[in-house]
C-alpha cells in the first residue's frame, strides 16, 4: 500500500545572509600603491589631485603628502605634496611604476576613517594614469619609516584596470575604502527524494 504524504516536503533552507564589512580601521596616515598605468610603455604614474572624504562625505584634511621611495623622483617640481595641493595645475609625478610599484602616503591633521577617496587626472600624458592599486591603512607609521620596501599596512581595497578617464584634470570618480565581501557560495543541491 502506497501513502501519500499530507503535506508537502519543507521548502529547502534559505541561503545565509552575505556578511557585512566591519568598520572600517581609523587612522592618520593611508597609502596607496600603483602597480600599474594606462600605458603603453609608461616612465611613470602621475596624479594631479588625490581627495579623501569621510563616511558623511566630508573632505578630510590632510597635512602631508609623500612618497616612500625618494629615489623615483622624476621631476623636483613634481613631487607628492603636489597631489594633494587643491591645484588641477601641478601634479605628483612617479618613476616607481616603471620599476613595478610606485607609493603614495598620505597623512591626515588627525585619525579619522576614510569611507571615500578620489583621484585627478594630471594635465598631460594619459599614459601615466593609473588603472591599478592598493589602498590601505599604515598599521604603524614608525615601523614604515624604517622600512627599506614594504610598509605594515591593512589592505582597505584593491582596484584593478580601472578605467581612467581620457579628460585631463578629470575624476576618476569616488571609490570606497573598503571593497565589498564576495557572494557566499551557493548551497549544495538538494538530494533526490526517495525512490518509491
Amino acid at each position: 500500500l502506497l501513502r501519500l504524504p499530507s503535506s508537502p516536503p519543507p521548502a529547502p533552507p534559505s541561503p545565509p545572509a552575505p556578511p557585512s564589512l566591519p568598520a572600517p580601521p581609523a587612522g592618520d596616515t593611508y597609502t596607496f600603491v600603483f602597480d600599474a598605468v594606462r600605458g603603453p610603455g609608461s616612465d611613470g604614474v602621475q596624479l594631479s589631485e588625490v581627495v579623501l572624504y569621510d563616511v558623511a562625505g566630508g573632505v578630510l584634511g590632510v597635512a602631508n603628502a609623500s612618497a616612500t621611495d625618494a629615489r623615483q623622483v622624476m621631476n623636483r617640481y613634481q613631487q607628492a605634496p603636489n597631489a594633494i595641493d587643491g591645484s588641477m595645475e601641478t601634479k605628483w609625478l612617479d618613476g616607481g611604476v616603471s620599476k613595478g610599484i610606485s607609493t603614495l602616503q598620505l597623512t591626515l591633521h588627525s585619525p579619522a576613517v576614510v569611507g571615500w577617496y578620489e583621484f585627478f587626472t594630471a594635465n598631460d600624458v594619459p599614459k601615466r594614469d593609473p588603472v591599478s592599486w592598493t589602498f590601505g591603512v599604515v598599521r604603524d607609521a614608525a615601523a614604515c619609516e624604517r622600512a627599506e620596501d614594504d610598509c605594515p599596512l591593512d589592505v582597505l581595497s584593491v582596484v584593478k584596470n580601472a578605467a581612467a578617464p581620457m579628460g585631463r584634470g578629470a575624476s576618476y570618480g569616488r571609490f570606497p575604502n573598503r571593497m565589498p565581501p564576495s557572494p557566499p557560495a551557493s548551497p549544495p543541491p538538494s538530494p533526490p527524494p526517495p525512490s518509491p
